[in-house]
Parts: C-alpha cells; sequence; structure tokens
C-alpha cells in the first residue's frame, strides 16, 4: 500500500484491488469482489449475480458487452 501526503493535512492510500467487471443487459457496468454468474430473466433479459463492489461509470470499458464473460482487473483503488 502507498501513502501519500496531499496538501497540508489529507492523507490518501492506494491499494491494489484484483476484482472483476461485467456489464448488465441494459448497459450498466458493474465492479464485483469475485467472478460474477449470469442470470438470465427471460431469453433477452438478464443481469450478472455475485459480490457487486460498485456501479461504474459506463463509458469505461466501452469494449466490454453484456454477451461477453466477466473480465479480471487489477486496479489501484485511491482512498482518502
Amino acid at each position: 500500500m502507498d501513502i501519500r501526503i496531499i496538501g497540508k493535512a489529507a492523507v490518501v492510500h492506494f491499494v491494489d484491488f484484483n476484482g472483476w467487471i461485467a456489464r448488465d443487459d441494459d448497459m450498466s457496468l458493474f465492479l464485483y469482489s469475485h467472478e460474477p454468474e449470469r442470470v438470465m430473466v427471460h431469453a433477452w433479459k438478464g443481469y450478472w449475480a455475485g459480490c457487486s463492489i460498485t456501479k461504474l461509470d459506463n463509458s469505461l470499458y466501452p469494449d466490454l458487452k453484456w454477451s461477453d464473460n466477466p473480465r479480471q482487473v487489477k486496479l489501484k483503488l485511491m482512498i482518502s
């Protein structure tokens, strides 16, 4: 873990995070702590089920589609 001082009082921690990203059929992008599983509600509708950490900005990973398998990622998170 990196610790950096920004300004006079702010301490920021940088933490490496290994997780998974997947996009739901409505194009919502989520970060998961473990590989999620595809759940089909109907033949045309579904979502990813798993330990979701947070919803991500939909503009990230534009090449990732609902039809793709979840993608494993290594991120550096900034915690202040």
